[in-house]
């Protein structure tokens, strides 16, 4: 559903709840069906196979589709970011970032060091 908000003309895409909820168990139940739990489409020959020297397989047309999409989506999500919310985040998003590498490291090198486990010499 698409709504017209009141600030400049800008759409917005709105959905129901109800409608964003049905849809979830059904793309579940069609990735099992299709996917290596029941059908296997992708094990199908003439998925996997190209036809002729010149012609590229079904299996490769989705994998480039698929990355394709993937562009579009980042590039969507390039053009939609706020700069001016992202500048003022910035600061602590990076020390949360920081945060959740830097201690569990340091604790894990304090541990080391307390427990002397001289068998991690070879992987530190």
């Amino acid at each position: 559903m698409r709504s017209r908000s009141d600030r400049g003309g800008e759409i917005r895409w709105e959905s129901d709840s109800s409608d964003w909820f049905a849809s979830r168990p059904g793309r579940a139940a069609g990735g099992r069906v299709l996917g290596p739990t029941v059908l296997n489409i992708w094990a199908i020959p003439w998925l996997t196979q190209a036809t002729g020297p010149d012609t590229a397989s079904v299996a490769t047309i989705f994998k480039i589709l698929a990355d394709l999409g993937v562009v579009v989506l980042m590039f969507i999500a390039g053009v939609e970011t706020d700069l001016t919310m992202m500048r003022r985040t910035v600061a602590p998003a990076f020390w949360a970032a920081t945060g959740g590498v830097i201690l569990p490291m340091a604790a894990g090198i304090s541990c080391r060091g307390a427990t002397d486990l001289r068998w991690l010499k070879p992987f530190l």
